[in-house]
């Protein structure tokens, strides 16, 4: 039986394959297994999902509304927090003295010479840049952006998303080629694809799926498969056995 994935991730499969579409920011998109899921050169693995390029267009990383350049950096929690210390520090520089209003920067003197920030003025900026970074911090981290998908810890005040840890090959002695089987619908084999609700479940087919194709050696209603078709093994002291090694084998005993 095969364990349970231990990603720290959130993801519901469901949700993403909603028929009726899901929304991004060009509006509603009907997503596919490939809208996610790209092989490699080989046809063989899966590409890596990433955030750039496969999740962005859905979860946003803007934090000001009306800054439409304000977006954190994903991957980590220092460039997080160092980016939102930068946009308030320069939220006020630029802002021109106003009343005083909740959440506002403090009121300071404008131009001339007092342009250059007394002792004290730098002191009440960076506090300002401090909480407004920690209040805004809070927020993404911890309730509506980087917790939707990430395991978000905190301690001390300090937020901790945790670390992906997907697996990038659950069969690394098998021969399988995803190009070969392109015939076939992604479902027909991970057939949770469309219904999974938790990231821990691993849609891999059973040997029930695979016989749906593949037949024994001699088989002639189904694809003829003997075991070096799908497996890799090897005999003690010999090596691995595989088409290759036993024409090799064959060659030099001629």
């Amino acid at each position: 039986m095969v364990s349970p994935e231990r990603s720290n991730l959130t993801f519901s499969h469901e949700v993403h394959m909603n028929s009726r579409g899901i929304k991004t920011t060009q509006g509603y998109e009907t997503l596919k297994c490939a809208s996610c899921h790209e092989p490699n050169t080989s046809g063989r693995q899966m590409l890596p999902v990433r955030m750039e390029r496969h999740c962005s267009r859905c979860h946003s990383l803007l934090f000001d509304e009306h800054d439409p350049t304000s977006t954190v950096p994903h991957g980590s929690v220092k460039a997080v927090s160092d980016t939102l210390q930068a946009h308030f520090i320069r939220q006020y520089l630029n802002t021109p003295p106003l009343p005083q209003q909740q959440g506002a920067p403090p009121a300071r003197r404008p131009g001339g010479d007092d342009a250059i920030l007394t002792r004290d003025e730098q002191r009440r900026a960076r506090d300002w840049a401090d909480s407004q970074s920690q209040l805004f911090a809070s927020e993404l981290i911890g309730k509506r952006v980087c917790v939707q998908c990430h395991r978000v810890t905190q301690e001390a005040a300090q937020w901790r998303v945790e670390p992906v840890r997907l697996t990038q090959d659950w069969m690394p002695k098998a021969r399988f080629d995803h190009a070969r089987h392109l015939t076939s619908a992604c479902t027909t084999c991970h057939s949770g694809g469309t219904t999974s609700k938790k990231s821990s479940d691993v849609l891999l087919p059973s040997i029930r799926d695979c016989r749906e194709c593949h037949g024994g050696s001699t088989d002639s209603t189904q694809l003829a498969s003997g075991c070096g078709m799908c497996h890799r093994f090897h005999l003690p002291g010999r090596g691995p056995f595989d088409t290759v090694t036993t024409l090799i084998s064959r060659t030099k005993s001629q």
